[in-house]
């Protein structure tokens, strides 16, 4: 499972794919806002992708996509 909290200062975007096989999760990077952790978000975010963003503290700032 990929970790959620992001570094210090940071918003880490989660995708997870859900299309073939088992539920799986993959880091879409570590970015300094959070506005440009939503558009590289909202770029994967689809039917059968899910993508998440975190805080550093672990807390969820925005989700998109369906599962």
């Amino acid at each position: 499972m990929q970790e959620l909290k992001a570094p210090l200062g940071k918003f880490r975007v989660v995708g997870v794919d859900t299309f073939v096989g088992p539920r799986e999760d993959y880091s879409l990077g570590d970015f300094d806002s959070l506005s440009q952790a939503i558009r590289k978000a909202k770029k994967h975010a689809g039917e059968m992708n899910p993508v998440y963003v975190y805080d550093d503290n672990g807390i969820l700032k925005w989700s998109g996509g369906t599962s």
